[in-house]
């Protein structure tokens, strides 16, 4: 196999701005007592102007990995998926390294699907990103976690926009692979939407049962709800997905409502139950998920409000998504959009989450992260 754009883990100067650990409490593992941090992965300008929909997950050997989209002042075609590694459960990460770049298109949404040994990282590629028409999906490979990365191949997908996979694939216990999307019916039936407020999706999940090589659509969730604001985009996108300790599996989606809306699937994601408002409050914005190792608790990070992209926060629910824990914040900035969080976890057990923070006055976004453990997480 071909392998290009090497990524190269190098010990971080920790005076660089861009991987500052801004530290409360650091704390053991396995300790009770609260323990919270944050820092940036990416900084804006440094060496690219916009970092945008970040993805995380934890690799088969321990490391964490995360990618995102970046692209300089030039506009959205001048863009690429860039990825930073983490040795030391998210403490610090790698100088970002390019994984893949289509060019003279946009190149975002990178979704992390990890199959033992073998990591996949899945790429929207979109030709002119002011028009909702059409979009590809590209795979690249890596056999030697997130080291290196093969050419990118084309994947054939189910429907003629197949997108919103912003949230990392997951593999269940029968050894299926999970990739989260959502595809949009307007553009299935030949009519183009103008904006995001002009669509109308379904989510789902493409399952894959030959570790990745080849992938069929699963079954459609669907919300039919009157709209709270203008701009918000119609149906069920961006869907999250978790394996809970039942073996269901559970599915939050972006919706236009004031809450995200929740389904079920008992069949593997093949059949969904019809989808209902969750406990979560969010406006137009995805929820992420994780189930905790060796635990039936699952954690979600999401916006915390009715209108806007603020706060971001987190909880913990103990009964498989029925009810959630206080919400706590992992960054507040009002008016200014922190958004599209991502979830994992590291082998010390703490919790990671990353996203995308919007700089004051247009002045770029930042990939930043947050560690954090239990205790924390349900502390009043």
């Amino acid at each position: 196999m071909k392998y290009r754009n090497r990524l190269r883990v190098s010990t971080p100067n920790v005076a660089l701005a861009t991987l500052l650990v801004i530290a409360a409490g650091r704390q053991a593992a396995g300790s009770d007592a609260p323990f919270f941090e944050k820092g940036v992965i990416a900084e804006a300008d440094k060496p690219y102007y916009r970092n945008y929909i970040p993805n995380v997950a934890r690799l088969a050997d321990g490391k964490l990995l995360a990618v995102w989209g970046a692209s300089g002042r030039s506009g959205e075609t001048d863009s690429r998926i860039m990825g930073s590694l983490s040795s030391d459960s998210g403490k610090t990460w790698s100088s970002a390294a390019q994984i893949l770049s289509q060019p003279k298109a946009w190149n975002g949404d990178a979704s992390i699907v990890v199959d033992g040994k073998k990591t996949m990282v899945f790429v929207t590629v979109v030709e002119n990103p002011r028009l909702i028409e059409k979009l590809e999906i590209w795979k690249t490979t890596s056999m030697d976690f997130g080291k290196t990365w093969s050419n990118p191949v084309l994947v054939p997908m189910p429907h003629k926009y197949s997108d919103s996979k912003t949230h990392a694939g997951l593999k269940l216990r029968d050894g299926t692979l999970l990739l989260p999307y959502s595809w949009d019916i307007w553009i299935e039936e030949g009519m183009i939407p103008k904006t995001e407020g002009e669509m109308n999706l379904k989510a789902s999940a493409l399952i894959s049962r030959d570790h990745g090589e080849t992938w069929q659509a699963g079954g459609d969730v669907h919300v039919e709800a009157p709209r709270t604001s203008p701009f918000s985009t119609g149906g069920a996108c961006e869907p999250g997905i978790v394996q809970l300790a039942s073996g269901e599996l559970y599915m939050l989606v972006r919706t236009s409502t004031t809450n995200a809306w929740e389904s079920r699937s008992r069949d593997g994601g093949k059949t969904w139950t019809p989808a209902k408002p969750s406990a979560l409050t969010a406006h137009n914005t995805p929820v992420a998920l994780w189930r905790l190792d060796n635990s039936p608790e699952i954690v979600a990070a999401w916006n915390n409000s009715p209108r806007y992209r603020w706060p971001l926060t987190v909880a913990l629910s103990k009964n498989e998504g029925r009810s959630w824990s206080t919400p706590r914040e992992l960054a507040n900035t009002p008016k200014i959009k922190t958004s599209y969080p991502s979830i994992t976890q590291a082998n010390d057990g703490n919790i990671v989450v990353v996203w995308q923070q919007e700089l004051p006055e247009k002045m770029g976004r930042d990939i930043r992260f947050a560690r954090f453990n239990r205790a924390w997480l349900v502390a009043q």
